[in-house]
C-alpha cells in the first residue's frame, strides 16, 4: 500500500483556484466541436412539404404524377430575402412583387392594394377556395379540389389532373373593376400537358364590351396576355418550359400593358388599358374566350388546363414591379 501525505491549506487553495480557472476552458473544448453540428432551423423543410401526402393526394391519372418539393427554404445558392416592401415605392406606381414574409419570399401575398389572394392552402377535397384577403371564395367546377406541394415555402398548389376538367370560377364583382391594377400567380405543367391552356381568364366571346382579359398558353406554346378596350392588345413571352414552377405577373392601367415572365417583363405595350367594365367572373385554371358573357357558373369554358398546378392567385388594384421573381424563378422540382 502506497503512503500518503498530507495536503497543506496552501496548496489546497492553489489546487481548487486551477481547478476553477481549467473547468471553463474544458467546457469551450466540449462546445467548440458540439457547436459546429448544430442544425440551423431555417434549413427545415416546412411540414406541408415534407413530401408525406397519400399516393392519392400526390399522384394524378398515369403520367400525372406531383412535383416535388423544390429543395430547403434557404442555402447558399438561393440570395437572401429582399427587405419587406413598405408600401407604394418612391414613384407611386409600383408595390414589391415580393413581399410575402421573412424566411422565404417566394410567395405572392397579403399587401397594399391586394383586393383577392387565393393561397390553396387547406383546399384538398372542398369544393370552395376561399379568397384569404377579400373574402370572394371561388367554386371548384366538375369535381372537388385536390393539391399539390406548390413552390417551396408557398404550401398547397391546386391541381388539375390530367383526365379531368376541373378549374375554379369566381362569381363576378365591383371589385374586380379595376381601372389599374396587376394579377400574379405562380404555375406548372408536367411533361405531357396539352399544348393550349387557360391560367387565368375574365373574358367572352362576341363581345365589345371593355375590360375582358386572359392569360394563357397557345397554342404555338407561348404564353399570352390580352385585353380587350376599345382595341385589342395582346403581349407575349417565350413557351415556358415544362415541370418548373413558373412565375406570371401582368401590369394593366394608364401607364400601359407589362407581361412578366419569371422576374423579367417579357413584353409590354403603353397603350392604357382596363379591366373596367367587364361583367364576367374570373376563371383560374381555364379559358373563356369562348364563353358566355355575364354568366355565372361561366358557360362555354374551354381550354381547361391538365396536368397543370397553380398556386398564390393573386389580384390587385396597383401595378407591381415583378423583378424579384428573377432570383427564385423558375423553381425546378
Amino acid at each position: 500500500m502506497l503512503g500518503s501525505s498530507p495536503v497543506s491549506p496552501q496548496k489546497f487553495h492553489i489546487h481548487a483556484l486551477l481547478a476553477a480557472l481549467v473547468a471553463p476552458v474544458a467546457l469551450v473544448g466540449l462546445m467548440g466541436p458540439l457547436s459546429g453540428c448544430a442544425i440551423d432551423s431555417s434549413a427545415t423543410l416546412p411540414p406541408e412539404l415534407a413530401d408525406s401526402a397519400t399516393a392519392d393526394a400526390r399522384m394524378g391519372d398515369a403520367g400525372d404524377a406531383a412535383p416535388a418539393d423544390s429543395g430547403s427554404p434557404r442555402d447558399s445558392t438561393v440570395p437572401p430575402p429582399p427587405p419587406r416592401d413598405s408600401g407604394a415605392d418612391a414613384d407611386g406606381g409600383f408595390d414589391a412583387g415580393v413581399d410575402s414574409g421573412p424566411d422565404d419570399p417566394r410567395c405572392p401575398a397579403s399587401a397594399d392594394g391586394v383586393v383577392a389572394l387565393y393561397t390553396f392552402a387547406g383546399v384538398d377535397g372542398v369544393a370552395s377556395v376561399p379568397d384569404v384577403v377579400g373574402g370572394h371564395d371561388g367554386q371548384v367546377q366538375n369535381g372537388t379540389a385536390s393539391v399539390w406541394s406548390g413552390p417551396r415555402g408557398c404550401g398547397e398548389a391546386f391541381r388539375m389532373p390530367s383526365a379531368t376538367t376541373r378549374y375554379v370560377a369566381v362569381p363576378d364583382s365591383e371589385a374586380w373593376d379595376l381601372p389599374e391594377g396587376s394579377a400574379d400567380f405562380w404555375f406548372i405543367r408536367l411533361s405531357g400537358a396539352p399544348t393550349r391552356a387557360g391560367l387565368l381568364a375574365r373574358d367572352a366571346f362576341g363581345t365589345s364590351e371593355p375590360g375582358h382579359m386572359r392569360v394563357v398558353i397557345e397554342g404555338d406554346g407561348r404564353l399570352l396576355f390580352r385585353i380587350q378596350n376599345a382595341g385589342t392588345t395582346e403581349l407575349y413571352a417565350s413557351p415556358p418550359a415544362p415541370g418548373a414552377w413558373h412565375h406570371v405577373g401582368v401590369n394593366w392601367g394608364a401607364a400601359g400593358l407589362e407581361l412578366w415572365f419569371d422576374g423579367v417583363m417579357a413584353d409590354s405595350n403603353p397603350e392604357a388599358r382596363s379591366i373596367d367594365g367587364n361583367d364576367n367572373p374570373w376563371v383560374i385554371g381555364a379559358d373563356l374566350w369562348n364563353g358566355v358573357d355575364g354568366s355565372f357558373p361561366p358557360e362555354r369554358v374551354n381550354s381547361i388546363s391538365t396536368n397543370t398546378g397553380i398556386d398564390h392567385v393573386r389580384i390587385s388594384s396597383v401595378r407591381r414591379d415583378f423583378s424579384s421573381y428573377a432570383a427564385l424563378a423558375p423553381a425546378t422540382p
